[in-house]
């Protein structure tokens, strides 16, 4: 049972670079244009209650994840079914991922290296992390959670010369609406996604536990997203991020120490690879451990390979370019991500506590 022990700091490395994944390399919330800082703040305050209902749900139920949950509430049968969705949606979610990575890779510097060669590469690191387990996952996170937060603070420190004030207003120029509208983009990718922690955190230090680590990671990688998305939109221009598929790639271009061209875009990429490592592993946790709940089986590890192999499979095929692929992040991701990332976990946190208070033994 202790290789499923998080420590609180581990459980906080884990949140941060999940959050900073896929955020670190673009601007979430972009629809509120000069205004995307104050979408990201608004994303994390409405994130706030679902973390801290995420966090109600292991104290209730100490030990046991979300699917042990769900099936504890909702019986058998209707309990399976919501795991499968939930399955389903991580899965998917994991493939998007992985697709996003290697778009990455092709377009920043590999050009003409076939699509599939960075996914089978990634996907065969990220089944030895998720093979080894929660224990050895937050162990990693602690350890290499010093690069990505460093570099972020560097490069941003290293731009404030090439930073335009002007480039964020006037402030609320064009209202209220596309701000709420950003709130809710980036709300559902990444703030919204720390729900899936629930599929694999269990066991924890203390009582106390799951709310440190829930609130303290999404302040700290919310923190971190705001600092890269100001430093983006403050350097390059609204305009200009909002055509650039990596932003802070393109941003980290500006970087110029000494006078002397360092191709410092490096420091993006590496913040990016760190975080997507970790997010894609934590999704392929979540859908092999998803799996085994339907299989009722006890350890996830034997559908860790062809989980693996699926994945790189379907991920080939989402999508035929790198615009559709963003097209359908802005446009759908965050009314299908609803659902899971808000909807069910009311109902299942409502769920359990009814069941505690009524129908638990004295």
């Amino acid at each position: 049972m202790n290789e499923k022990l998080v420590t609180d700091k581990q459980g906080v490395c884990l949140i941060v670079l999940f959050i900073i994944g896929s955020s670190s390399i673009v601007v979430p919330g972009l629809d509120a244009k000069k205004d995307v800082w104050l979408a990201i703040i608004i994303s994390i305050l409405i994130s706030m209650p679902l973390v801290i209902i995420s966090s109600r749900l292991h104290v209730i139920f100490p030990e046991k994840d979300l699917f042990d949950i769900i099936e504890t509430c909702f019986g058998k049968f209707i309990g399976k079914l919501i795991v499968f969705l939930y399955t389903f949606f991580v899965f998917h979610s994991a493939a998007e991922v992985l697709r996003n990575f290697s778009q990455f890779v092709i377009v920043s510097n590999l050009s003409k290296t076939p699509l599939i060669v960075p996914m089978i590469c990634i996907s065969i690191l990220i089944a030895f992390m998720v093979n080894k387990g929660i224990n050895v996952m937050g162990r990693w996170s602690e350890t290499f959670i010093v690069i990505p937060v460093g570099l972020i603070l560097v490069r941003s420190l290293f731009l404030i010369p090439d930073m335009n004030i002007n480039n964020l207003l006037p402030v609320l120029y064009n209202g209220m609406g596309p701000v709420l509208k950003g709130a809710f983009t980036s709300w559902s990718f990444p703030f919204g996604q720390t729900i899936l922690f629930t599929m694999f955190f269990s066991k924890f230090k203390s009582k106390k536990s799951p709310y440190k680590i829930y609130t303290l990671g999404l302040l700290l990688g919310g923190i971190l997203i705001l600092i890269t998305s100001l430093t983006n939109i403050l350097v390059l221009g609204v305009s200009t991020v909002s055509i650039s598929y990596f932003p802070s790639f393109a941003t980290s271009e500006r970087i110029n120490v000494l006078t002397v061209d360092q191709r410092l875009e490096i420091v993006s990429a590496l913040i990016f690879i760190i975080g997507q490592y970790i997010k894609i592993s934590i999704l392929v946790l979540c859908s092999c451990k998803g799996v085994s709940k339907i299989a009722n089986c006890s350890d996830y590890r034997f559908i860790v390979t062809p989980t693996s192999i699926l994945m790189v499979n379907i991920c080939y095929y989402l999508h035929t370019s790198v615009m559709a692929f963003y097209e359908w992040v802005a446009q759908v991701f965050p009314y299908y991500a609803l659902p899971f990332q808000m909807f069910f976990p009311i109902i299942i946190w409502v769920t359990a506590e009814v069941r505690n208070k009524y129908f638990s033994k004295p």
